[in-house]
């Protein structure tokens, strides 16, 4: 994926050996550059484009803006709601076809023994697979004590269960040691992640960085 940002003269391509660093010092720019890439994840107009295959695509679709690594979780109802559809595929496929059906059966028996104390008839016969998946609680699991290591997986939950995405993370660098961000920047480029960082200052250039800085005084340096 490439990606341009309004006054900036370059195009930030993921299709290479090296994580792409944008460091913008100057302070109008890095705000009205972030503000546009969050307004457009949330539906908004904004200038910045982002292209596959050298054609322009939806940038709220396919891009991702990460920068609370506190707050971040895979947890989202729509990747929730995609996995259960994906279990019930599976529940419902030839191999687990009659197990299902028959734990179906038994809940919806277990049910109707429960609902004999009451007064009232009760019908349980909208009960199925999909339901009672969604019944159970579907969660992936969130202990991490690596922020690089939940970036990655949930990188990995989104390719898997939504579509391919460019992930904008910005400020990551001050979150994390160098040693960390090298394991990072490795694992992502193994993975083929598209993925910009974007920093507010500079910081020691890393073996699998391609860094571009935008200087206090706009100056571009590549």
């Amino acid at each position: 994926m490439k990606i341009v940002f309004p006054e900036i003269n370059h195009v930030f391509d993921t299709d290479k050996d090296r994580i792409n660093v944008l460091v913008i010092e100057n302070q109008r720019l890095l705000q009205s550059t972030i503000y546009d890439i969050y307004g457009q994840t949330h539906g908004l107009d904004g200038r910045a484009v982002v292209s596959k295959d050298n054609r322009p695509i939806e940038f709220n679709k396919y891009v991702e803006y990460v920068s609370d690594f506190i707050s971040l979780s895979l947890n989202r109802k729509p990747l929730l709601n995609k996995v259960a559809s994906m279990l019930e595929k599976i529940a419902l496929s030839d191999d687990f076809y009659p197990s299902s059906m028959t734990m179906v059966n038994a809940w919806e028996k277990h049910l109707f023994d429960l609902s004999m104390s009451l007064s009232c008839d009760i019908d349980f016969s909208n009960i199925s697979m999909g339901s009672l998946i969604k019944a159970s609680g579907v969660l992936f699991k969130e202990d991490y004590s690596s922020v690089a290591e939940k970036i990655i997986d949930y990188m990995q939950v989104v390719l898997e269960f939504d579509c391919q995405k460019l992930f904008v993370i910005y400020g990551l660098r001050d979150f994390i040691v160098d040693e960390e961000a090298m394991r990072f920047y490795d694992t992502v480029l193994q993975h083929g992640f598209d993925i910009i960082c974007i920093e507010s200052k500079e910081h020691e250039c890393l073996p699998l960085e391609e860094s571009y800085i935008v200087d206090s005084d706009l100056c571009e340096i590549g």
